[in-house]
Formats: structure tokens, sequence, C-alpha cells
């Protein structure tokens, strides 16, 4: 069984339980396994779809790379090293727990002989799963 399967698979087990997959959110070392996967591997002819813009698609579903997917161990099923999310994003929500800052500064390094100013924009967010059985983690 290879990668373009186990993704397969699990979308399938989210459209048995009612829910509708429209996002695959892997690392760069998963999205490389999805395209290197020969279709004879799933037996499903277009199932790994790359469009004109360069996004890989999975059944129609958006293969989104980020790069803070954690990083594991191989569990001995030979399926994915790293951790690949699947799920309905519409059963999620973004928290924010401290509200977004933009600060200002020209003390930075030779800002001031450069005539440059340094912006710190940060903010503490996460992503809320409404519905833990609406998303599966490989």
């Amino acid at each position: 069984m290879r990668q373009g399967k186990r993704l397969i698979d699990n979308i399938a087990a989210l459209k048995g339980n009612d829910y509708e997959p429209n996002y695959i959110v892997t690392n760069y070392q998963n999205w490389l396994a999805v395209l290197k996967t020969k279709p004879n591997d799933y037996s499903i002819p277009g199932g790994v779809i790359i469009d004109d813009f360069g996004q890989v698609n999975v059944l129609g579903i958006p293969l989104v790379v980020q790069n803070n997917m954690p990083a594991g161990t191989s569990s001995g099923s030979g399926y994915f090293n790293n951790a690949t999310l699947i799920g309905d994003f519409n059963r999620a929500a973004i928290i924010q727990s401290e509200g977004f800052s933009v600060n200002f500064s020209e003390q930075d390094s030779d800002n001031v002989q450069r005539n440059l100013i340094t912006a710190l924009c940060e903010s503490r967010v996460a992503l809320a799963m409404l519905r833990l059985d609406s998303f599966i983690f490989i």
C-alpha cells in the first residue's frame, strides 16, 4: 500500500462518516512521497492531480504543505514517516488567545544609518477542532 492509497482510504473513511474532507495538510517529505506515487501503486487513475499552478490535489482535495507539521518515526506500518492531517475544516475554528500587535522600531542593528524601520507583527492563534471525528491524523 502506498501513500496515495493511504490518503484515499482515509478520505473514504471521513466521507463514510458524513463529513466532506476539504484539505489535506502535510509536510514537504509527505508531499514529495505523494508526488512520487505512481498511478498503478493505488490503482485509481487521476487520483493525484497537479493543476496548472502546481497545486497537488488528491481526489480533488488540495494537499497543503505546512512546514511545522510534526515529524515522527515510522510506526512500522511503512505508510508515512511524518504526520498528515485530513479533515473537514468546516468543523474547525481559529481561536485567537492574544490580540494582534504591531510594533515599530528604529533601534535594530543599522536601521538609523540605512533609514529603515523594523516592524514586529505577532499574534497567538490555534486551530480548534470542533468535531474530532471529522479529522484523521496519520
